[in-house]
């Protein structure tokens, strides 16, 4: 039976293109908790002279208009942290419940505090982080995808978000569409076949953490900081950074994404037994457990070697190639 879809959808501000306000809330200073009913206003007057091509009305509703959603689907806007993205927001909710008969609880407006083009530190410290957590809290929510087929839309907005939500596409195996302005059709990206090696990235986490605790570093700072690093591995990990400045990396959309998603503070909970008799055995089976364990950390290497056992409800969780099973469930984000 097929599902109903659920779209992530990235907003901007084409809805308000030609509004006498739209300049003057463009300007900093404005932010979310400003009042924008008389902007709204004048987006809603705007709207109703459209009505008849929907699809010119925005970005967003020209990719919408194109998915063939139904009263039983979710939309869920990204607004960015200022107050036109609010109005903007507000606008869309509006639209989307009107033209395709969706109930209020269906559409749903995220608020994703420090994505916003005016504070360079605030984006890069808090508005990306956000973006990534609040996507991820609907890829892994087991209730919503066995009820909808998620599907992401970065058509709107930022054009800077669109890497972060196309490789949460790619490493939770979502799709995603986009559609350029006023053009006819809708590109769909299909779910790729990302594969994620812990081994290369645990390596290069400390590297990762330093660039997150100062910004930036020197290039040979980076590489002096990856586990075990030889010079021939230098394309393995390039990936994880981008020149800024005079020989100065930062994190990418890459690392960004998946610092993102690893729970840094988080420790498997496994019985005191299990760790007093395996503390030390250095057999083989007990070698791939404990690996199996300090990987089992990670919610998308977990996710990646996950497999179905009928008659149970339980995660289980395998490496490739290897006889070892670990089982298990997750609360409160711990396995």
């Amino acid at each position: 039976m097929q599902k109903d879809k659920c779209v992530i959808c990235t907003i901007g501000t084409s809805i308000a293109n030609g509004c006498e306000l739209q300049h003057e809330y463009f300007k900093p200073g404005y932010g979310w908790e400003e009042d924008t009913k008389e902007f709204e206003r004048q987006i809603s007057q705007r709207v109703a002279g459209l009505q008849q091509d929907v699809r010119r009305v925005s970005a967003e509703m020209n990719s919408l208009e194109r998915l063939d959603l139904t009263p039983a689907s979710k939309v869920i806007l990204l607004a960015t942290d200022n107050a036109a993205s609010k109005a903007c927001a507000n606008g869309l909710k509006k639209l989307i419940e009107q033209h395709f008969s969706l109930a209020d609880k269906n559409v749903e407006i995220k608020r994703i505090k420090g994505l916003q083009v005016h504070d360079v530190k605030a984006l890069k410290e808090q508005g990306f982080r956000e973006l990534v957590t609040t996507v991820l809290s609907y890829l892994t929510d087991d209730a919503l995808n066995y009820q909808y087929e998620v599907i992401l839309n970065p058509t709107g907005g930022y054009k800077g978000v669109m890497p972060f939500l196309t490789l949460l596409g790619m490493l939770y195996g979502k799709s995603s569409v986009y559609i350029f302005e006023h053009a006819e059709q809708l590109i769909s990206l299909p779910p790729l076949p990302f594969s994620f090696d812990i081994e290369i990235y645990n390596r290069v986490v400390p590297a990762l953490k330093r660039i997150d605790e100062q910004t930036a570093i020197s290039e040979q700072e980076y590489y002096a900081c990856i586990i075990n690093y030889t010079e021939q591995e230098k394309p393995l990990f390039t990936s994880f950074i981008e020149p800024i400045g005079d020989n100065m990396v930062t994190i990418s959309s890459l690392a960004e994404v998946l610092l993102s998603i690893e729970n840094r503070d988080a420790s498997p909970i496994v019985s005191q037994n299990i760790i007093q008799e395996y503390q030390s055995d250095n057999t083989q089976p007990a070698l791939a457990l404990k690996r199996l364990i300090k990987n089992s950390v990670n919610p998308l290497w977990r996710k990646q070697h996950s497999e179905k056992w009928h008659q149970t409800d339980l995660i289980v969780i395998k490496q490739n190639a290897t006889a070892e099973r670990l089982a298990g469930f997750v609360k409160d984000n711990v396995f």
